[in-house]
């Protein structure tokens, strides 16, 4: 290439904490991206995984939209790598480029083409960067970063932040290798001491944009597959790794079982950001969001950045507290119960090769399967019609005539056309009707109140709790035998439960306090004369009380529990809502230490004799029973 060579250094390793370019920059960089609509800001072309083999059977066609710089993505023009703003999982891209030499500035090699704007039956040329569906068999598998990790938010704060990895194969699972150095340092992400000295302390190198990026919220490996051993390309070289790194399926499959058999680590970050995240719900349509403050319209990709597959919308700046924050956006519907009748039809009559007469007409109906029809979910009837026509006629005599005038030397046939539509929508936005009122226009609820959400939360502290009394027989007017009560016994542990283990999915945080949650352990095994009894016939039970405004759950659809079976045995669970009884013992009494002063109801006062401890009984001779038996022998 004009005697000049390209000298490209490979990205990792690091050198110094800092990648090494070579004597190569690109410029006149442009990414498409291909659309399944046709469009007028879409161009047909090719995008090929190797540009030099149109033959590949790899290749994607169709009609590319150009992207926009800074708006859609970013692009590095010294290391060659771009950044989308949004999730691109079924989404096709290519580019075109010039890598030109950093020095001088000469063209070294031109890598695709655009559209040529004097010939209108050229196409793209394009480098693909990656298909609509990416599998570890395609040629440009290789070209996706594998050590790249998104952190969950943006503009994250270098106060407060902490990474740890752990290997969750140990026994227990820890941040530290058998030989007490954590695997933070040893994956690379620790190599300097807060000083900048080449020295690890077991903190994350932020300083390094290498490795951290507190911008867009991402965390870098300096290894290009971290968790695989050097037996893939570019594999983790680290020598004391060996014996802990899987196989890297991760990097060679998309089988998911495959994957969580071979990971084996686990990344925990705490950070803090100062963005605004805001979730919209899931299967926002792309690119149907809008976004106003105060009225000012913000842009995508400058103002705030949006995930349309998790409808989680970020604002890159914090916002005046007194804003005014207004989000427009359309959603897809997974699941539709209501029905839905879409009709079209067509008809264009051709007036020669260039001119031409159509009209069109588009019927839409949905109804609602409620019959309470809520304000923003009215069934709707909508008609368009529309009339379209072009008339366009060559002028070859004044081509002629334009020729020949002096300096003037026309590219282009000269023609008249003139185009012109004209349509009529006859909307019925709400086609259910009031027969009781006669009101035609439509009748929908302002709010009805089905959909509010009503909880009751039982106590999960011990103290809430007591021995309850013998529960009914399902089905029959009897009660469990006293004789057959085993001893039950609950409690909070001392050290709390981690949230995530009960609920996976939930988001915790030391800030929100709920990375930790109280549990209740309900243990019970039978008394010294119950073991010749069949286990099947041994039960316990406690009971809580309801606050006066929860016990009418009349409309209460759901229950929810967690329970976990810690021993493995096979026991039986049961939950009795209701009117309960408190007289535990079977002996006509509430169980209750304030003493009835007159009928049933104590005077609320818990004095000296009243106290009767935690086993409920008022001397030691009491018995789980609740009486006492007289034994007589004849002499």
């Amino acid at each position: 290439m004009n005697g000049s060579y390209i000298n490209i250094p490979p990205f990792y390793p690091l050198y110094e904490g800092a990648h090494l370019v070579g004597n190569v920059i690109i410029r006149d960089f442009d990414l498409y991206k291909l659309e399944s609509a046709n469009d007028a800001s879409t161009d047909p072309g090719i995008a090929y995984a190797d540009i030099n083999d149109k033959d590949n059977t790899e290749s994607q066609e169709g009609n590319y939209k150009r992207l926009e710089p800074g708006q859609d993505y970013s692009f590095s023009n010294d290391l060659g790598f771009i950044r989308l703003r949004s999730r691109s999982s079924n989404e096709a891209f290519g580019c075109t480029f010039v890598l030109a030499n950093r020095q001088t500035g000469d063209t070294l090699l031109t890598v695709g083409s655009g559209i040529i704007a004097t010939d209108s039956t050229s196409n793209l040329i394009l480098k693909m960067i990656k298909p609509i569906s990416l599998t570890p068999s395609h040629s440009v598998w290789d070209l996706m970063f594998k050590n790249v990790y998104y952190m969950g938010a943006s503009n994250i704060s270098k106060e407060g932040f902490a990474v740890r990895i752990v290997n969750q194969r140990q026994n227990p699972p820890s941040e530290y290798d058998v030989g007490g150095k954590p695997y933070i340092t040893q994956f690379g992400l620790d190599s300097l001491n807060e000083s900048g000295v080449r020295q690890a302390d077991e903190l994350i190198d932020i300083e390094n944009s290498s490795i951290v990026n507190m911008i867009s919220g991402e965390l870098v490996f300096p290894t290009y597959p971290p968790f695989a051993y050097d037996s893939l390309a570019g594999g983790n070289k680290n020598a004391e790794l060996q014996s802990v790194l899987g196989l890297g399926k991760m990097y060679t499959t998309t089988t998911q079982t495959e994957i969580n058999n071979d990971s084996r680590f686990e990344m925990q970050i705490e950070y803090t950001n100062q963005s605004s995240n805001i979730n919209l719900g899931f299967m926002i349509v792309e690119g149907s969001e809008q976004v106003f403050v105060d009225g000012l319209e913000l842009k995508r990709g400058v103002d705030y950045q949006i995930d349309y597959f998790s409808g989680t919308l970020i604002m890159n700046e914090d916002l005046n507290p007194n804003a005014q924050l207004n989000i427009l956006f359309d959603k897809h519907e997974i699941v539709s119960f209501d029905k839905k009748t879409i009709l079209g039809t067509r008809a264009q009559m051709d007036l020669g090769d260039r001119s031409f007469i159509g009209a069109t007409a588009l019927y839409f109906n949905q109804s609602v399967i409620n019959e309470k029809i809520e304000v923003g979910y009215e069934p709707t009837r909508n008609f368009i019609w529309g009339v379209n026509g072009r008339y366009e006629q060559p002028l070859e005599g004044l081509t002629r005539f334009i020729d020949q005038l002096p300096i003037i030397n026309t590219e282009k046939a000269s023609s008249f056309s003139i185009e012109g539509e004209v349509a009529q929508v006859m909307p019925n936005p709400n086609s259910i009707n009031n027969p009781e009122t006669g009101d035609p226009s439509g009748v929908a609820y302002i709010d009805d109140f089905e959909g509010a959400k009503r909880t009751t939360s039982f106590p999960i502290q011990r103290r809430f709790w007591k021995p309850s009394s013998p529960p009914l027989i399902y089905h029959s007017n009897k009660t469990l035998s006293h004789r057959n009560r085993a001893k039950m016994y609950w409690y909070n542990p001392y050290v709390q439960w981690r949230t995530k283990d009960i609920w996976p999915n939930q988001e915790t945080s030391i800030r929100a306090q709920n990375e930790t949650t109280d549990i209740l352990v309900m243990n019970f095994k039978p008394l010294a004369n119950q073991v010749h009894l069949p286990k099947d016939s041994l039960w316990a039970g406690i009971i809580a009380t309801l606050y006066s405004g929860d016990y009418d759950q009349t409309q209460t659809k759901f229950f929810e529990i967690w329970i976990r079976n810690k021993n493995g045995s096979r026991s039986e669970l049961s939950i009795d809502l209701g009117k309960i009884s408190e007289d535990w013992d079977g002996n006509g009494t509430l169980n209750t230490e304030d003493i009835p002063v007159a009928g049933m109801i104590g005077d609320g006062l818990l004095d000296d004799a009243e106290d009767v401890g935690l086993d409920g009984c008022a001397d030691k001779f009491g018995r789980w029973l609740g009486w006492m038996f007289t034994i007589r022998r004849s002499i």
